[in-house]
């Protein structure tokens, strides 16, 4: 008999999967306070000497942490790259026909061609690919709705998954990139990344991240750098980039300096972004 416990910053929790033949025959308790804390015991037979978690993220579809060995593995969802393994899940397609087809038997009852998908979502943690961040531990990671953001040992920022619009920050992507991650304007070539990217310097040139977060369902990223100041990119439609701009052509593919408005002269402790929203914890205790 083996007892291993597990800290989780979580309201709801996800196991460690243990690698056969070892054995869970108990988790306790299966749920706690949204505000974290909580501490779970797993009991089980058989377990394998395995690595610690420093910090975990949970998004929509898939969850990333950061273990003991300072580096990031994800699981779960792959759709847009988002595990950053260098591989992506994609849904099969319905081609031709007198019909929508949104699964092979309605495709193939409209007279249309069904092509198989590919599926490679992972039900246990998966280490992501170094990419273009070799040799680098990982301090911070934060999970989006279907992009991943870190930040690195050397104080950049890297990010990987989609990049419908600009959300991975490397000055790529654009509203012409299709759900399947090709660029429908540039002969198909790849816009989201399934390992990591450095994120462009922008507007926040020689300066360093501190602190990043990644939107859980609307495309945008934020950071705060070195200098206390908080930069944005990706989708702005609702203004959450915080350029005292909107609409649909507000997208950034790089970082953007966030105006001051009521909070001049004051630098930024903390961050978190939501759908489309930012807000922020300045240096004189108020929330912006």
């Amino acid at each position: 008999m083996c007892l291993l416990v597990v800290g989780l910053a979580l309201g709801i929790v996800q196991p460690k999967t243990i690698a056969t033949p070892s054995t869970i025959t108990s988790i306790g308790p299966s749920s706690g306070p949204a505000t974290g804390g909580q501490t779970v015991t797993i009991t089980g037979t058989n377990f394998k000497q395995s690595l610690g978690w420093k910090q975990i993220a949970v998004a929509f579809g898939h969850t990333c942490a950061i273990a003991d060995n300072s580096q990031v593995y994800c699981w779960g969802s792959n759709g847009e790259g988002r595990l950053g393994n260098g591989s992506f899940t994609i849904d099969g397609l319905c081609y031709g026909g007198t019909g929508m087809g949104f699964d092979q038997f309605e495709c193939e009852m409209n007279s249309g061609i069904w092509v198989p998908g590919e599926n490679h979502d992972s039900l246990t943690p998966t280490a992501v690919s170094q990419g273009g961040m070799p040799n680098l531990e990982v301090e911070q990671v934060s999970a989006g709705y279907s992009h991943t953001c870190i930040i690195a040992s050397n104080g950049q920022a890297y990010c990987w998954g989609s990049n419908l619009q600009g959300e991975l920050g490397n000055n790529g992507g654009s509203m012409n990139c299709s759900w399947f991650g090709f660029d429908n304007a540039d002969n198909g070539m790849p816009c989201n990344s399934t390992t990591p990217v450095a994120v462009h310097q922008g507007e926040m040139p020689d300066l360093k991240v501190k602190q990043i977060s990644a939107s859980s369902s609307n495309l945008f990223t934020c950071a705060i750098a070195s200098n206390d100041q908080v930069y944005c990119w990706g989708n702005g439609t609702y203004g959450q980039l915080g350029n005292n701009n909107s609409g649909w052509a507000n997208y950034n593919l790089i970082p953007i300096a966030v105006h001051q408005g009521e909070m001049p002269d004051l630098k930024v402790k903390q961050i978190s972004i939501g759908n489309d929203f930012a807000c922020t914890i300045a240096s004189n205790d108020e929330v912006y």
